[in-house]
Order: structure tokens, then C-alpha cells, then sequence
């Protein structure tokens, strides 16, 4: 699976409509990994948390497959708000759940802390512009730390074909890993799991951190490609994909 892959889950996909404010002035959202911009689409009546977009390009993120236009237009109208869900990012990859709340819009988005340029209100839907409940994407989860989905108590939302039948299925494939979920311990699960060095995982962070950059700047030179290569070949290693 490639980079764009990933960018797909990221609210730039929200596409026309959409705003890419900054963390720092509007959200404050200071759970880590956190990114310094978040989306909003009121067309989609959605939102991408800091926190959320900074997990795609963690090692919780990594494999993950979806489109997440497509996945805030299957939510649609169901679910109640103030309640944790969480659904499948694609309708046939098991691999990873994202979770989300809905939230009124007169209601402080979930993680947000006061801002000045707000007045030191926190972010709601409403001084994004929208218009009714909004959709806020909170974070992404690969299946093989469920246990967490259901520490956090978060409820199973199906939204595609054959979703009820589907989590049980998907619970019994992937081994389970308590660490996994976790931001505090994910340090640990590199150096346990990867078999990078320690300045291999930081070459492939810092990469695909450039990548992402690039990408949204549409720079697809040799640079580009140069980047992507090396991002391959450290994903194959720490994978176990090299052996022979």
C-alpha cells in the first residue's frame, strides 16, 4: 500500500468545501501524536481531529485503507449524538476502525481546549460553519488492539454491507496486542515489534512526514519518488518482507 492510500483517510479528502485550520490557533488539541492542522467540510458536516490526523502517519496508521469522504456520507444520519462510535475504514479491509462522536454544534469538539483568537472559547461545529450535528473523527485503531476499542467503551457502528455479521469475523483474525492504541507506550511497540533501528524508525517518520508535505503541495519530482523508494524499503524490513 502506498502513501496516497493513507492520505485518503485524512480529512484532505474531504475535498471542495473543505478548510484546513491551524491546531494551534483554533483547536488546541494537545493529545499526542497530534498534527498542527485539522479539516472541516459543513457539506459533510465533519470534522478531523489534530490528534486524529497526526495518528495516520504513526505507527497506528500504517496499512490503513479508506476513503474518508466516503466513510462520513455512510454515517450519514445515524448514530445518536454524545456517544463514542467506531466503524470499519473500508467496507472489505478488516485492519483498522476509526472512531468519532456526534457532537452539537453548539458543543466544544472533542479534545479542544480555549483559544485566544477565539476569544478563549473553545472550537465548536458552529464557529466552523455548520449548520447541524457535525461528525468529529477522534482516531484510528488497527484491529490487532481491539482490546483498547473496548476499553474505551466505544460502541460498533455498521455503516457497510455485511457489517453485522463482520466484527466478530475480524476480531477472531487479529491477534491481539494490549500496547496497541496507546500513545504513551507506542515507543515501545516499535522497538518490539519493528525491526528497524531506533534511526531507521526516525528516518521513516521524518520521510513520510515529508512525503505527506509534499503531496499536499502536489511536488511529485524525482525527490519525490527518490523519497518514496527508501519509504518502501524501510517498510519491507521493518515488515520482515526483505527475508529471504
Amino acid at each position: 500500500m502506498g502513501w496516497f492510500d493513507i492520505l485518503k483517510l485524512s480529512g484532505e479528502d474531504f475535498g471542495r468545501g473543505s478548510v484546513r485550520p491551524d491546531n494551534e490557533e483554533y483547536y488546541g488539541d494537545t493529545q499526542n501524536p497530534v498534527a498542527d492542522y485539522f479539516y472541516s467540510n459543513a457539506m459533510l458536516h465533519s470534522i478531523t481531529r489534530p490528534h486524529y490526523e497526526g495518528q495516520l502517519s504513526s505507527e497506528k496508521g500504517v496499512g490503513a485503507v479508506g476513503n474518508l469522504k466516503t466513510i462520513a456520507k455512510k454515517i450519514g444520519g445515524k448514530g445518536d449524538t454524545n456517544t463514542l462510535y467506531y466503524v470499519f475504514t473500508d467496507p472489505e479491509n478488516d485492519a483498522h476502525v476509526i472512531t468519532f462522536r456526534k457532537l452539537d454544534i453548539e458543543k466544544a469538539l472533542t479534545g479542544s481546549t480555549p483559544r485566544v483568537k477565539l476569544g478563549n472559547r473553545q472550537l465548536t461545529g458552529k464557529l466552523l460553519n455548520h449548520k447541524q450535528d457535525v461528525i468529529v473523527f477522534d482516531s484510528i485503531y488497527p484491529m490487532s488492539g481491539f482490546n483498547r476499542i473496548k476499553a474505551i467503551k466505544a460502541q460498533y457502528l455498521p455503516i457497510w454491507d455485511g457489517d453485522y455479521q463482520r466484527l466478530g469475523r475480524a476480531v477472531s483474525q487479529h491477534a491481539e496486542d494490549k500496547s496497541i492504541g496507546r500513545t504513551d507506550v507506542v515507543p515501545n511497540i516499535k522497538e518490539r515489534k519493528s525491526r528497524l533501528t531506533k534511526k531507521e524508525v526516525k528516518e521513516l517518520e521524518d520521510l513520510m512526514e515529508t512525503q505527506h508535505r509534499a503531496s499536499k503541495k502536489r511536488i511529485f519530482d524525482d525527490n519525490f519518488r527518490t523519497r518514496q523508494a527508501r519509504i518502501d524499503e524501510l517498510k519491507h524490513k521493518r515488515d520482515g518482507l526483505d527475508d529471504n
